[in-house]
């Protein structure tokens, strides 16, 4: 146990770093959390075991570890951090639970190896890119979107555009959750209408859509973050107008940010 440093930081038990030179690492029962690169660029590590006790995976916890192959995700797992595995490119065999809600950016980029994933059914927030420069991953399309699900769901989350040029994009109605930075670079997208039962839509999803003109919001989004409309440089997409239902958050949220607003009686 010695080549495991481990604290108590509160209620939880955190495993700090890896000091050991195995390649299968069995991390100990009881730990919580596995903190911020914890096993960053430990190029030995081919296989890990995580116990049923943990419930975070720190950002870089696993980056650069070019030789691990297959990771299971127990149902403990709440949250997977910002570049988590980024860089494992080897990693061929990937089992996320369905207790994970949050995916953080980059978490699964540069891993090569993927060629099929399964997204949790619980997931709410996925950041910006998770599985970016992963070449031989299969998405499921739609329209011009391209999604990754479950066997219940395969439309579960729309991770991007097929591509910047698009003028259209319609979301399946069985889409659940939409990316941060979805339609990023989109500059000739005009119009767009978000399904029922989408409840977020997250940072920079529609940044450099210069050209948006109506986007038809439900009831059902009851978050929007600031920058949804904005890119880095502040700059806001000006013609936007927001169509939904009087008395949602979408209507607040537009009179907030002093945006053009139509609201319409019931949505179908």
């Amino acid at each position: 146990m010695r080549e495991f440093v481990i604290v108590e930081e509160g209620d939880d038990i955190v495993l700090k770093k890896y000091t050991g030179n195995d390649s299968k690492v069995i991390i100990p029962n009881g730990v919580t959390i596995i903190e911020l690169n914890c096993f960053e660029d430990y190029k030995n590590l081919t296989s890990i075991e995580i116990p049923s006790t943990v419930k975070e995976i720190g950002s870089y916890a696993f980056s650069g570890c070019i030789n691990l192959i297959s990771v299971e995700i127990p149902n403990s797992v709440t949250k997977i951090g910002y570049n988590a595995f980024r860089g494992c490119t080897n990693l061929k065999n990937l089992s996320i639970s369905d207790s994970v809600f949050f995916i953080g950016t980059y978490a699964f980029s540069y891993c090569v190896g993927l060629k099929e994933i399964t997204m949790p059914k619980s997931s709410k927030y996925i950041g910006y890119d998770i599985f970016a420069h992963c070449d031989n991953l299969k998405y499921n399309e739609y329209d011009n979107g391209l999604y990754l699900g479950n066997s219940d769901n395969p439309y579960y989350v729309l991770i991007k555009a097929k591509n910047e040029k698009i003028t259209t994009c319609e979301i399946h109605r069985d889409t659940k959750v939409i990316a941060d930075y979805a339609f990023e670079y989109c500059e000739n997208l005009e119009r767009i209408e978000i399904p029922n039962g989408i409840t977020r839509l997250g940072e920079g999803v529609f940044n450099w859509c210069f050209n948006l003109k109506n986007i038809v919001i439900p009831s059902s989004v009851t978050k929007m973050d600031r920058h949804v409309f904005v890119n880095f440089d502040l700059e806001k997409c000006e013609n936007v107008k927001i169509i939904c239902e009087k008395g949602s958050f979408a209507e607040t949220f537009a009179k907030l940010l002093d945006m053009k607003v139509e609201i319409i009686e019931k949505m179908l």
